[in-house]
């Protein structure tokens, strides 16, 4: 379709500079600004692209740590899966992180961050439906670790952008530690000496907001996850996060769905999976808990996350 801003970067894309949209078969690595802030988008055109037909569109959120051109060689498999129902796949990147180690994604998690990431994703989407031939009613988001917390928090806000998501090893919830704060130990964690610090200061909790709508979504989540725990009573660094239970409960009575699941079964290997229709919009929620998933997006993943989306 040519250059999405008539040849003016910053022409009807908001705060998003970006440049035109390469249109032929293969991986594409771009530099956008967002906010002063430069980000790479790596733009993956299946062979079977043809500017003159619309192509369904799958956005992946890298975890907290990583960045668009290490995610998606780590993807590579779930690129191809993609690539092989005719799928354009995007990788964006958030921010830098404070320690300088990776980027990360200002979702509800990454409290002290500033950038209005749902803003970009807004505005990354325009990018892309102006510059390629996008199928508008088939966008997908899919996400891991923070980027799953960054995919429930876009469709949450912009639900009428999104068919259906992908959100595995992140939930709805997090709480932070109590400090105590005093000048012998600076700012620590609970259990320092009371006496040597004597001011508390209550964790703060977050809540990924209220849906505003119904999506499709997939939620998995992990019984050995130990960095996003799916159990009460587990924390990482004293963080405590919303369980597999109440994840799923933000999500049926958010969006309204039938209280009881029309699929709950068990299989394999402690592997559960629940289905619930009736949400709002006529759409789907599904969540899955696999007893010995820990913090990672294993390839076996990658079938059961497209077979979900392209059913929608």
């Amino acid at each position: 379709n040519g250059d999405p801003n008539n040849g003016d970067p910053n022409n009807g894309m908001g705060g998003l500079t970006a440049p035109a949209l390469p249109s032929t078969p293969g991986d594409h690595t771009l530099e956008v600004s967002w906010e002063a802030a430069d980000r790479t988008v790596v733009v993956s055109v299946p062979a079977s692209y043809v500017p003159e037909t619309a192509a369904p569109l799958l956005v992946v959120l890298h975890g907290g740590g990583s960045d668009a051109v290490s995610f998606r060689d780590k993807r590579a498999g779930f690129v191809e899966g993609a690539a092989a129902l005719g799928w354009i796949s995007v990788f964006p990147e958030g921010t830098p992180q404070r320690d300088g180690d990776g980027r990360s994604w200002n979702a509800w998690d990454k409290p002290g961050t500033s950038a209005d990431d749902v803003a970009f994703l807004d505005q990354l989407l325009d990018w892309l439906v102006a510059g390629l031939h996008v199928d508008v009613n088939r966008v997908y988001l899919a996400g891991f670790s923070n980027g799953a917390a960054m995919t429930q928090r876009f469709v949450a806000e912009r639900p009428e952008r999104i068919l259906g998501a992908f959100a595995l090893s992140h939930t709805t919830r997090l709480v932070l530690p109590t400090m105590r704060q005093g000048l012998l130990c600076g700012d620590c964690m609970e259990y320092c000496d009371p006496d040597a610090c004597p001011l508390v200061v209550e964790g703060d909790t977050y809540d990924l907001p209220s849906p505003a709508g119904g999506v499709n979504l997939l939620v998995a989540r992990g019984g050995a996850d130990e960095t996003v725990c799916a159990s009460s009573g587990c924390s990482n660094k004293r963080q405590a996060h919303a369980t597999a239970e109440e994840q799923r409960q933000f999500w049926i009575e958010g969006m309204g769905c039938d209280a009881e699941p029309v699929v709950d079964e068990e299989r394999p290997r402690g592997v559960t999976r629940k289905r619930y229709e009736g949400c709002d919009g006529d759409t789907v929620f599904q969540a899955i808990f696999d007893l010995d998933l820990d913090h990672t997006w294993p390839d076996e993943y990658d079938a059961p996350a497209l077979m979900f989306l392209n059913s929608l």
